[in-house]
């Protein structure tokens, strides 16, 4: 009876099988196929948005500079180099390559490098940039009479 009992190291070792690995890699292919194309098109959805918040917070806080100083402030945007900052300020913002740009200012019409302005009184020169990434969309509009800034935005 104790002969009975004992058992061979190999029958009693416990694992997995090539097909049982191979059917896991198989299901970790099929949802990582699945998932990657849908991400993909969200990060440019998300950088697109994240672009006009970015594009509207400088305008605002140009406005609220303008008002608060007395004086004059810009906002400039170079669609070639894909970048806009305020004036005053030593860095500029980067405009993600996956977000296609333009930008109409005032009576200056559709230029390279677009210069939005703020008076004292808070109003601007008025304007429009327009964003896209793929099928997204968005404007950032300025209202010349009140300076007022809205995101307009299908995403």
């Amino acid at each position: 009876m104790i002969r009975g009992r004992h058992r061979s190291v190999v029958e009693t070792e416990a694992g997995f099988t090539l097909l049982e690995l191979l059917v896991v890699l198989v299901i970790i292919a099929v949802t990582a196929a699945i998932a990657f194309p849908k991400t993909r098109g969200e990060s440019g959805a998300l950088a697109l948005r994240s672009t006009a918040v970015g594009i509207a917070a400088e305008f605002r806080t140009a406005r609220a500079d303008a008002i608060r100083t007395s004086t004059s402030r810009s906002v400039m945007i170079d669609v070639a180099r894909r970048k806009y900052w305020a004036d005053g300020e030593s860095n500029a913002h980067q405009i993600p390559a996956a977000v296609e740009v333009s930008a109409t200012f005032g009576n200056s019409g559709s230029t390279a490098l677009a210069t939005l302005s703020f008076e004292p009184d808070g109003s601007s020169t008025g304007g429009r940039v327009s964003l896209s990434a793929g099928k997204s969309k968005a404007h950032v509009i300025v209202d010349w009479m009140t300076g007022a800034t809205q995101v307009d935005r299908s995403f």
